[in-house]
């Protein structure tokens, strides 16, 4: 085995040995454990979903393909989630049996429609994303490192079946220091400034509009009043799940217009911008001190961490916000992307006569695509809006956490 896989495995089964991690990794898998456990209780057993319009035609702002696309996105969540209400509602039958066919349909083409149109508007992102040249980056310095270790002698007194104890001599591992090295290659970085060189200019000539979904507003006052009562009582029943809650214009405000505040499409927009003119600002002088590096950098540390020489900190700079675009575009294409490949699924099970699917498995489509576009609403699709849940969630988060913690404990079980 090659010395470093082998100091690796010894450095992780000191780790796990030690009853203090062990304690502390218990405790986290535990609670991990109990909340992966609610969550998918939630998520099968919720008697109510919430369910509202995304009352697009209300803003008071004309639409665009963003808000249709997006309102698109809240509605075909809606109708899968008004359909388990309406299954468990009339009991005995699936969601399936009463899921709105015609009108899901109808917003997964609206969903492709208005998804196609955004696409486009975002074109000049996704074309710079494709273009970042991170291969190349990635070929200009490679880092190797060799942790090193002593052999440590030490006494441990040991008491046998019989109650006698002796003193015994071992030995064990103990790290010494690390060997970094730091390798350039000067072609590969000419290659890389040739081709960033060439992206930033695309950049700086690039349309990267933004979508403002923040400043877009459902403005309640301009929903028919019929309308209006319906969508209060279903905050009530399905939000809040409280009849004799109050909801006054402030709260449905609220609740209504959380598929635009909860989208973050334009903060990733805006991290892909900013990333970029980073680059732009600091392309001159990186590669300024990329290019006056070494062939080889080598040295010797007690650290098993090492910053690398400045040729290399200044690459790694400039590679960083390279990924912090490519990201920040990934981001907000599965923002659009994985609504549309799922409305689509959830439309052949609807139409697909042959066989019925499970009901949960229509609310794991339909709340992924809500959550993957509004990460940041307080619409929670997938599970029970009321304190029993959560307060179950910590009590079982620390009840789990908190048996693994105690029987792993250093000293022994904590009530023994």
């Amino acid at each position: 085995m090659d010395a470093s896989l082998t100091n690796l495995w010894l450095e992780t089964l000191a780790f796990v040995s030690d009853p203090l991690s062990m304690a502390v990794c218990g405790a986290a898998v535990g609670s991990l454990a109990s909340g992966l456990g609610v969550h998918w209780w939630q998520r099968r057993t919720a008697e109510v979903l919430p369910t509202l319009p995304s009352h697009a035609e209300a803003l008071r702002r004309p639409p665009d393909e963003a808000t249709r696309f997006f309102s698109s996105v809240h509605e075909l969540t809606m109708t899968i989630t008004e359909a388990w209400n309406a299954a468990r509602a009339r009991g005995g039958v699936s969601l399936e049996e009463v899921v709105k066919r015609e009108r899901l349909a109808q917003i997964v083409r609206e969903l492709e429609l208005s998804g196609g149109q955004l696409r486009q508007r975002l074109g000049g992102y996704e074309r710079l994303a494709d273009a970042l040249p991170i291969p190349l980056m990635a070929s200009v310095w490679t880092y190797e490192f060799d942790h090193n270790y002593r052999t440590e002698t030490y006494t441990t007194t040991e008491t046998d079946s019989q109650g006698k104890s002796r003193t015994v001599t071992k030995t064990r591992q103990v790290y010494d220091s690390t060997d970094h090295t730091f390798t350039f290659d000067a072609r590969a970085a000419r290659r890389a400034e040739q081709a960033l060189r060439q992206w930033l200019g695309a950049f700086r000539g690039a349309d990267l509009p933004m979508l403002h979904l923040h400043g877009r507003f459902v403005d309640v006052g301009l929903i028919d009043p019929v309308e209006r009562s319906f969508l209060e009582r279903l905050v009530r029943h399905t939000v809040l799940e409280d009849p004799e809650a109050t909801v006054d214009e402030a709260d449905l405000s609220h609740w209504v217009n959380q598929w635009l505040v909860g989208t973050r499409i334009d903060a990733k927009l805006t991290a892909f911008g900013e990333a970029g003119e980073v680059v732009a600002g600091a392309v001159d002088r990186s590669f300024v001190t990329i290019h006056a590096s070494a062939p080889r950098f080598h040295e010797r540390t007690g650290s098993r961490t090492h910053p690398g020489p400045a040729g290399y900190q200044a690459h790694a700079s400039l590679k960083e916000q390279l990924f912090t675009m490519q990201g920040a575009w990934q981001a907000a294409w599965n923002m659009m992307g994985v609504p549309v490949s799922h409305g689509r699924k959830l439309l052949a099970w609807a139409q697909d006569p042959g066989e019925i699917e499970p009901d949960t498995d229509y609310v794991e489509l339909a709340a992924t695509a809500y959550e993957t576009a509004f990460p940041g609403s307080e619409l929670k699709v997938d599970q029970l809006p009321t304190w029993g849940p959560k307060l179950l969630g910590a009590f079982l988060g620390a009840v789990g956490g908190g048996t693994l913690t105690g029987l792993l404990h250093p000293a022994g079980p904590l009530w023994s």
